[in-house]
């Protein structure tokens, strides 16, 4: 009897050991705020029950999901850190939890990823435990690039891809694993200095914004390692090197890179004096050596052009705006009224005797026979006021003048032996021409008076139809006087000129069979004061002239007339001489005044002329030319002197 209670208190004592050990594992004591529980080897589905329970969540278990978990909480916890407790206690057994439509559905880890678990797109840095996918917008590196960097750091249940066509990243595991892949992506994307900035213009010149810069930074660019280029296929500028002033300097380019004056890069400059098609080269040489230079120096640079257009006397520039600049100042430089230049000239042969008459003692030099040069200028008005005052006896002394080439003196003063005295006999005188040339400043000017004469150059036969037809080559030539004169005004009033005058005549000659020419010319540069005369001359030929005299009426009696008759034949010496007075007019109103005067002196000769004539229909009136009046105008300077 004693052994049969002793067998029933060990039973009822065995049966309460091991209820106690039952009610331990599923033990939980829940404060206000806190839980503190302790799970030990108890049943997946039964931890779950409890967690549902406490946290109010609704799960849906996956009928794969088995085992038993072991939680141990010494301290109290609140209800969201038991659910992260909860689900990292899954995660260990392969188990996770995916959240959709209030409802927690518990599954196996591998098929999480494939599971509508919640996304993630504002970098929200969460820390639990639940299954969550991850976009990330990558900004500086690419997303294909940072796989393999990544992928050791995630478990191999997670996961990871790139999306090329936005650069972004996509990650697929739990919050708290993706909340420290974030900080990895986060400090390896990043702008690195070994990058290169590849910055566009729109509206600047990549070679232009790169000179700005350059000389903004030539020290910071040191001290900060920044190196900047031009691409000009594509007209931007690349950049490299410390991020931080490169982004200063990006903000700089974007404000340097604003559209220029002018959208077009064709310009039309109207010229007011200056000639387009003389203009044009000039300014083609100028921009060209610019380019050049700016070439050497930064690279290739747009190519400009100009055009000139005769029709309205404009220059059409293709160039960029800091180009055109530079040539719109050139230009307005060139474009002024350009002074002009009255040369009034006489030509005339004087015999020797003609000079001696004159008073004009030769200083020569060479043989018998040779030509001679010499030339001079002197102070007086106008050219025949100073033959005038040759004639009266009233001529100062020659003033020094200098010439060059074809001359072997010059008149200069007395020292050279020169003394004009009193021209006596107008006779030996003779002024072939007396022209007045008004000419641009360093333009040409010309003058011919004589006769296109024709000179046989060949001849040959041809034999057509059994006959000879005889044919000759003719080339006509301008036989007579010319004068060319190109004056360049100097400072201080002095006018440089290059004078040629040539006269040229038909000789009259049994000898030759086509015709002869001769020909006597001057070639020469010489320069003179504003107003002074020149004279150039001492070009000499022979004249040779047959004079027959006799007894009136028996000099021309038939085999008896010579005895009452004389011939002899006089050869006599005659020299060219060139007056030449240049006188520069810089204004309208001087132009106006030289015509007036011309004029004024036509009137003159035309009013002595008809008193000498009688008028067909009497008491009709005489044509008089009108006064010559010149319109008042400011004088204003050409250029400066």
């Amino acid at each position: 009897m004693l052994n049969l209670v002793r067998l029933l208190s060990f039973s009822c004592l065995l049966l309460l050991s091991s209820a106690i050990p039952s009610y331990a594992t599923e033990q939980t004591t829940k404060t206000e705020e806190d839980i503190t529980l302790n799970f030990v080897d108890v049943d997946i589905r039964s931890v779950i029950a409890t967690i549902s329970k406490e946290t109010g969540k609704n799960f849906l278990i996956d009928p794969r999901v088995k085992g038993k978990l072991t939680i141990y909480s010494s301290t109290a916890i609140s209800a969201d850190a038991l659910y992260d407790v909860f689900l990292s206690a899954l995660r260990t057994h392969g188990y996770t939890a995916v959240e959709q439509n209030n409802v927690t559905h518990i599954v196996p880890l591998m098929e999480a990823k494939q599971s509508p678990t919640p996304v993630n797109t504002l970098n929200r840095n969460t820390a639990g435990a639940q299954q969550i996918t991850q976009v990330v917008k990558l900004k500086n590196i690419s997303a294909v690039n940072l796989i393999p960097v990544l992928r050791p750091l995630m478990p191999k249940e997670a996961y990871i891809a790139a999306y090329t066509a936005t650069n972004l990243l996509i990650l697929s595991d739990s919050e708290h694993n993706i909340v420290r892949i974030m900080q990895v992506i986060a400090n390896m994307d990043k702008v690195s200095d070994n990058d290169i900035d590849i910055i566009p213009l729109a509206k600047a010149n990549a070679n232009q914004v790169l000179t700005t810069l350059t000389n903004m930074l030539p020290k910071k660019s040191a001290r900060t390692n920044i190196n900047i280029s031009v691409d000009k296929r594509t007209n931007s500028i690349l950049m490299s090197g410390d991020r931080v002033e490169r982004a200063r300097l990006k903000k700089l380019i974007a404000k340097l890179d604003s559209p220029v004056l002018s959208q077009s890069a064709h310009h039309v400059i109207y010229l007011k004096h200056a000639s387009a098609i003389d203009l044009a080269p000039i300014l083609d040489k100028i921009i060209n050596a610019s380019e050049k230079n700016s070439s050497d120096k930064q690279g290739t640079t747009e190519k400009s052009s100009i055009l000139a257009d005769e029709a309205t006397n404009s220059i059409i520039v293709s160039a960029e705006m800091e180009a055109f600049r530079s040539l719109a100042s050139v230009i307005k430089q060139l474009d002024i009224t350009r002074p002009q230049v009255l040369i009034e000239a006489i030509i005339a042969e004087v015999s020797i005797d003609g000079t001696k008459k004159i008073g004009v003692e030769w200083g020569i030099s060479g043989k018998s026979g040779d030509t001679v040069g010499f030339g001079g200028s002197t102070n007086t008005g106008s050219l025949l006021e100073t033959l005038a005052e040759l004639a009266n006896g009233e001529g100062g002394k020659a003033a020094a003048a200098a010439a060059t080439g074809g001359f072997s003196g010059l008149i200069a003063n007395d020292s050279f032996g020169v003394l004009i005295n009193v021209l006596q006999d107008d006779s030996d005188f003779n002024i072939l021409s007396a022209p007045r040339i008004l000419t641009v400043d360093n333009k040409e000017a010309e003058i011919i008076v004589g006769e296109n004469v024709p000179f046989v150059t060949g001849s040959y036969t041809t034999n057509t139809s059994g006959s000879d037809n005889p044919f000759q080559t003719v080339q006509r030539k301008d036989i007579g006087l010319t004068l060319r004169v190109k004056p360049q005004i100097n400072s201080g009033g002095r006018i440089g000129l290059e004078v040629y005058q040539e006269i040229s005549t038909v000789k009259k000659t049994t000898q030759a069979v086509d015709l002869t020419t001769t020909k006597r010319s001057i070639r020469s540069n010489v320069l003179v004061n504003d107003g002074k005369i020149l004279v150039l001359g001492g070009l000499m030929d022979d004249v040779t002239t047959d004079i027959e005299t006799g007894i009136p009426w028996l000099m021309d009696i038939p085999y008896l007339g010579w005895l009452f008759q004389s011939q002899e034949t006089v050869v006599k010496k005659r020299t060219l001489m060139v007056f030449l007075k240049p006188t520069i007019l810089k204004t309208q109103y001087g132009s106006d005044m030289e015509t007036g005067r011309a004029l004024n002196a036509v009137k003159e000769e035309q009013s002595e002329f008809s008193d000498k004539t009688l008028l067909l229909r009497p008491g009709s009136d005489r044509y008089q030319m009108p006064e010559f009046t010149p319109a008042p105008a400011l004088e204003t300077e050409a250029r400066p002197q």
